[in-house]
């Protein structure tokens, strides 16, 4: 879908963004099983970085087109270890 629309186009990066949200979420799906009384997940190190940042692109998505949001994230905040769900 993307290749047909042209460059330049503003819903580019909008699915863009959808298709690498699709992934993410098909990849955690794939990772997590739920069983009565708990959820069995596989916990890798993620990027915080990464995730800051596909979260700003969402919320921005959200926002009147007049509202720049402007997200200030460190290269250094490195990865986390996703902790269980109590």
């Amino acid at each position: 879908m993307i290749a047909k629309l042209p460059a330049g186009d503003a819903n580019r990066e909008a699915l863009r963004s959808a298709e690498k949200a699709s992934e993410r979420a098909a990849n955690l799906t794939g990772k997590c099983s739920a069983f009565p009384g708990k959820v069995c997940c596989i916990r890798t190190p993620t990027s915080l970085k990464d995730v800051l940042e596909e979260v700003g692109a969402l919320l921005q998505r959200t926002f009147d087109p007049r509202i720049d949001l402007e997200l200030i994230v460190p290269r250094s905040c490195g990865k986390f270890r996703p902790t269980r769900a109590r």
